[in-house]
């Protein structure tokens, strides 16, 4: 079978663009296909993107597991990032934004979180080894400390 000279030309190019690809936008589709995944509910994408001593922590205080995390995929029916900043240490990277996830049953109603995401490159690509959400009040909402006077 014959090479198309297009597919013969291309292909080198995008080894080499690859090749030469900044940690951050590795780092960036990392993110990009761990959202993908919560959107579509892609266990086998997720388990590629968990590393596999995962410390999956949750804004209401629960940690769970690779194996847990894997088993209690789904809900997430809107999920965004905003202010997102990408520091690279090596293998590491730390991303920090913040994050609104939200289920069918919560879809309009905002749940602002500011999260640090821990990713690890190795053998495997970047995957995520440790999550840590603090929950943020909702613009324009009455805080806590005053509903609670």
């Amino acid at each position: 079978m014959k090479t198309p000279i297009w597919l013969a030309v291309i292909l080198p190019f995008i080894a080499l663009v690859t090749a030469y690809a900044k940690p951050e936008d590795e780092v960036t589709a990392a993110i990009n296909a761990w959202r993908q995944a919560m959107l579509t509910h892609d266990v086998p994408q997720m388990k590629k993107l968990l590393h596999p001593d995962v410390t999956y922590c949750h804004s209401s205080g629960i940690t769970q597991d690779k194996a847990t995390v894997l088993e209690k995929v789904g809900g997430s029916d809107y999920f965004e990032y905003t202010d997102t900043t990408i520091r690279i240490h090596g293998n590491v990277a730390l991303v920090k934004n913040v994050t609104d996830m939200r289920s069918a049953a919560t879809k309009d109603t905002p749940n602002r979180l500011n999260v640090l995401y821990v990713w690890v490159k190795g053998a495997d690509g970047w995957q995520m080894i440790a999550r840590h959400p603090i929950k943020l009040p909702v613009p324009g909402a009455p805080s806590a400390a005053k509903a609670g006077r």
